[in-house]
């Protein structure tokens, strides 16, 4: 009888920490539960409760605890995969919230795992399966905005710094211009004077570096663009849809 109410003093301590996010805390009650009676291990609800709280004290013992407990529990009914991949998504681990979400009839936070993992046009399809058409279009929206990498790059390789403008980092766009040109000048000033010497010199070690570089930067700073735009767009899109 003693062991009994250990028992269910630590099981009400433990869920009511759990579902007021003290996941520390709560992590520390549920091995407590289990320890004094090991058959709770059994329990869906109670280890689904222990993997989460693991999940956001530490992602990485997190995530093998989930695979633990998918193994234990293969056949999880509709809620406890919502509520394990509505944990993951937000634990990061947008890969595997979509992969189980995508078992249950809650397309809204699938289509925005997959959102998150950068899988655009499958977010879309899920979105439209889920019948959620406004966000499927919001996705519509957003690609035709996204910057081209690769149209950054040939303008830069067409006219130095203007892939960079393109990007909207107009500074390092100045300055690629300049330096480029400044060294395509000397190039020509070398070529000119008959000085060919001189004039590979400053190919191989400034006209050309300049030159490329310009074009690396282009595409890169294109990707950090994208990079930052899809987060904030995502935030919004969260706020919007999602609370």
């Amino acid at each position: 009888m003693t062991i009994f109410f250990i028992i269910l003093s630590y099981l009400n301590i433990a869920d009511s920490l759990f579902y007021n996010n003290f996941f520390d805390l709560s992590e520390i009650e549920y091995k407590r539960l289990f320890f004094f009676d090991s058959s709770l291990n059994k329990d869906e609800n109670l280890r689904l409760n222990y993997t989460l709280s693991v999940l956001h004290n530490n992602p990485v013992k997190g995530y093998r605890e989930t695979q633990r407990f998918i193994g234990d529990f293969p056949e999880m009914g509709e809620e406890v995969k919502v509520k394990l991949g509505l944990g993951l998504g937000d634990c990061g681990f947008y890969s595997l919230a979509t992969e189980i979400l995508s078992q249950t009839d809650n397309k809204k936070w699938c289509g925005y795992y997959c959102l998150s993992n950068g899988q655009f046009y499958e977010a879309q399809r899920i979105f439209l399966e889920g019948n959620f058409k406004e966000l499927a279009g919001e996705i519509e929206r957003f690609l035709k905005k996204k910057k081209s990498a690769t149209k950054a790059m040939i303008m830069s390789a067409v006219l130095p710094g203007s892939g960079e403008l393109y990007a909207g980092n107009k500074r390092i766009g100045f300055f690629d211009f300049l330096l480029t040109w400044g060294s395509g000048y000397l190039f020509y000033g070398a070529i000119k004077n008959k000085k060919y010497v001189d004039a590979s010199l400053i190919f191989g070690l400034l006209f050309s570096r300049f030159y490329f570089g310009s074009i690396s930067n282009a595409g890169r700073l294109v990707e950090i663009k994208n990079r930052e735009d899809t987060e904030v767009w995502l935030e919004n899109l969260r706020k919007k849809y999602f609370y």
